[in-house]
């Protein structure tokens, strides 16, 4: 189905104010250091500040097309589905590390990342991803699904949000990112659909990118909780990351799917 001229218009304007909203948090909360707790709490401060904002404008687009505010299912009743979306991280993560072993052996040494520093990467990904939340898988594919259906919607967020994280790479490390951030907005996307709670897809982007990033070190960060220690070489023929991230992404994109309502809506 052809998607409506003013919709267009609508979403271009919609994503235009968010991400302006986003450059400045990144040029103001997010260059902020979160070392001690009046830094952290200064952070945490700024950003829900902008996450506010972009709730706002979110409900107010979402108005204007005769949808509910409380399509986001972002309520404070509704919280209880951040720590699904928390639990889903855990599995999800754990098993691209349990299939990637299966490939590569490999064991776990401490990082140089400490217990009072965890807590300010916390703040950080806590705002930074509600706000990426609140533009890709907000007004945006709630629109995009009202239209096109479920399968396209949820490839254009996915394309949007890989070439958002584009910025500063080249080559194939920009390929590389391109696909892996488009391969998980799926499974945030289908967790908010699952669910009909933003709650939850913030709950599953936090904990995965804290599990990933500061917490095991699997994206090869050395400000982490843990790093990974190979036990031997790492293939040359073939990446085993990349084939455990897709293999258990899809499986949880499908158990994730199941049942879900991918109608267009006609008119």
């Amino acid at each position: 189905m052809k998607f409506p001229q003013s919709r267009i218009g609508a979403i271009a304007l919609f994503l235009g104010a968010t991400v302006a909203l986003e450059a400045c948090w990144m040029t103001t909360g997010g260059v902020y250091p979160a070392r001690t707790l009046f830094q952290t709490t200064c952070v945490l401060l700024i950003g829900t500040v902008f996450v506010g904002a972009n709730i706002w404008l979110n409900r107010v687009f979402l108005q204007m097309d005769g949808l509910p505010k409380s399509a986001l299912g972002l309520a404070v009743r509704e919280l209880p589905w951040f720590f699904a979306g928390c639990a889903i991280a855990v599995l999800v993560i754990f098993a691209m590390a349990g299939t990637l072993r299966l490939m590569v052996p490999f064991h776990w040494v401490r990082g140089a990342l400490g217990w009072h520093e965890l807590a300010g990467q916390f703040s950080r990904y806590l705002i930074g991803n509600s706000v990426e939340e609140l533009i890709f898988r907000g007004y945006l594919l709630v629109m995009l699904r009202r239209w096109l259906g479920l399968p396209r919607a949820l490839a254009i967020t996915g394309v949007l949000f890989g070439l958002f994280h584009l910025p500063g790479m080249s080559g194939i490390a920009a390929l590389k990112m391109v696909c892996t951030t488009a391969g998980m907005s799926v499974v945030f996307a289908m967790a908010y659909v699952r669910t009909k709670s933003l709650w939850t897809a913030i709950g599953v982007h936090v904990s995965a990118n804290m599990l990933l990033h500061r917490v095991l070190g699997m994206s090869g960060e050395q400000q982490s909780m843990f790093r990974m220690q190979i036990d031997g070489r790492w293939p040359a023929g073939y990446d085993p990351g990349l084939i455990a991230y897709f293999s258990v992404i899809a499986v949880a994109a499908l158990w994730l799917s199941r049942k879900t309502e991918v109608k267009v809506l006609r008119g």
